[in-house]
């Protein structure tokens, strides 16, 4: 049987030839991979985003987890970032590190997702880092743009304002924490048309990213129980934790969280539904005043929630598992 090359037998030299491709057609980048650093040109009129990210075996993925989708997540994260500003990912930098014995197969297929999910979006990658490390990670940087004065942001909800979510939520770690779609061309349409009057993605929880919005916000949310919409994924997982719980707290969701003045609401769904075929839920009201995220249900107040999502370093994080 033909053994497998590992990235200590081909070197850092012969893996960057593998995994870089042909050059990208993007006008935009002067300079790509294989020099000391990238080179590209600013669109006029335009303001630059920029976003840092990092995926690391055992915490974001598993070891037998598909290569493509390890690779497409790297990606998919920091564009679902990019799509709650409302920007338009442009550029990745991409490192990888690795421990030697990797086989070369299983980090080609990384790239490979991670390379599809961006041609997908116009992304180009325009170069980055290997380096031999214990555990397999991939730390990756975007580059992105949008018009001035039109960035989405956590800070500006209102009171009054309608609480949007995109798709449905819960149960990502049965498959959608790696397979998701980011939801740029939403986010973009949200910004262009003026709609949302801020936004964030749901990366650690609803409940823990409306915290993070409505304390940008100087606001507190009231959130109605019955219609949260819950992914079958978490109606189907048989834990103690139950679904609602799980739409509220799962995070990696990747969906958007989004404010919408309530004048505009009607026109708001009407102009969504000409445009998407995603499903977008109303789920509560912002209130005036810093405060909790407070769940109702018939009317009648349940729960005060804590911020229980997932925290990197924290004890007290709540598990997808």
């Amino acid at each position: 049987m033909r053994r497998e090359k590992t990235l200590d037998a081909v070197g850092e030299r012969e893996l960057i030839r593998l995994l870089m491709g042909a050059p990208y057609s993007d006008p935009a980048v002067l300079i790509g991979p294989g020099d000391d650093a990238a080179v590209v040109r600013p669109r006029p009129g335009r303001e630059v985003v920029l976003k840092a990210d990092a995926i690391v075996e055992n915490v974001h993925f598993l070891p037998d987890s598909a290569p493509f989708w390890i690779g497409h997540k790297a990606a998919a994260r920091v564009l679902s970032d990019f799509a709650a500003m409302g920007a338009t990912p442009r550029h990745l930098l991409v490192s990888l590190a690795a421990p030697g014995r990797t086989p070369v197969s299983r980090v080609k297929g990384i790239y490979k997702g991670l390379r599809d999910l961006c041609e997908a979006f116009g992304v180009s990658v325009v170069g980055g880092e290997t380096v031999t490390a214990s555990e397999l990670a991939l730390h990756i940087f975007g580059a992105g743009e949008l018009p001035r004065g039109r960035a989405l942001t956590r800070s500006g909800a209102k009171p009054g304002d309608v609480v949007m979510v995109t798709g449905a939520l819960g149960g990502s770690i049965r498959g959608k924490h790696l397979r998701f779609e980011p939801r740029v061309r939403e986010g973009q349409w949200l910004s262009a048309g003026n709609w949302a009057t801020a936004a964030i993605d749901v990366s650690d929880g609803l409940a823990t990213d409306l915290f993070h919005l409505a304390e940008a916000s100087g606001v507190h949310v009231d959130l109605d129980a019955a219609s949260i919409p819950i992914a079958s994924a978490a109606r189907a997982m048989k834990t103690p934790r139950d679904p609602l719980r799980r739409a509220l707290f799962d995070g990696e969701d990747f969906e958007l969280i989004f404010t919408v003045r309530p004048r505009r609401v009607e026109s708001f769904f009407h102009a969504w539904r000409e445009r998407f075929d995603l499903r977008v839920t109303a789920i509560g009201l912002i209130g005036r005043g810093a405060g909790p995220i407070c769940l109702h249900r018939g009317g009648q107040e349940l729960v005060e929630l804590t911020n229980g999502g997932y925290e990197h370093f924290s004890r007290n994080s709540a598990s997808t598992t």
